[in-house]
């Protein structure tokens, strides 16, 4: 338990080191750092799953000092960070919608958990930023919950067709068998085999 805590603390440092590094990147004349304390950045970690629809990916500072994005509509890093467009965005009490996710294989989204708040928000959902945080970065982690695959339906009806034509079977022609019922689950049993080659 104690490797697995010291593992996940490490990782939290790593990506909270990563979201110092974003938001050093807002230095232009426009925004300053009055603003740069007011607004916020949300992260997100995606779990390995993948950003579902586009997004708005940041690229950097334009010659005047302005934000840069691209849209991008196949986002698959391990990391996205929502940050201000413009001086007036991503302020405390304001609203932001939640990107959706694919989830990897054999695992369902459950929703965004956000360490501020100790809750899960549904995807596409609106977040209101609260208005006691004043500038920084909110952190989000896809919560994802293991699927169970779904059982070989063919399988189990063809099981169940040998065990009951496999005791009728036994019962009226195998009567010399030690056990009737299971010569003829038996016999059954080949019959499909050969059947299904």
């Amino acid at each position: 338990m104690k490797k697995v805590l010291a593992v996940l603390l490490s990782v939290m440092m790593l990506f909270g080191a990563l979201t110092v590094g974003t938001s050093g990147a807002f230095d232009g004349d426009s925004y300053t750092d009055e603003v740069l304390t007011s607004q916020v950045i949300l992260s997100f970690n995606l779990n390995a799953g993948s950003i579902k629809g586009g997004v708005n990916v940041y690229e950097g500072l334009d010659a005047e000092g302005n934000p840069v994005f691209s849209y991008n509509n196949n986002y698959m890093e391990s990391m996205y960070y929502m940050i201000p467009s413009s001086d007036e965005s991503q302020r405390p009490g304001d609203i932001v919608t939640l990107p959706n996710v694919s989830a990897p294989a054999d695992h369902a989204f459950n929703g965004w958990y956000c360490y501020l708040t100790n809750e899960t928000y549904a995807a596409n959902r609106s977040f209101r930023i609260p208005t006691y945080i004043n500038g920084g970065v909110i952190e989000f982690v896809a919560d994802f919950s293991r699927v169970t695959p779904e059982e070989d339906t063919m399988g189990g009806v063809l099981d169940i067709l040998v065990k009951v034509f496999g005791t009728i079977v036994g019962l009226l022609f195998l009567q010399g068998e030690a056990d009737p019922v299971e010569a003829g689950m038996q016999m059954m049993g080949n019959l499909l085999d050969n059947l299904f080659e």
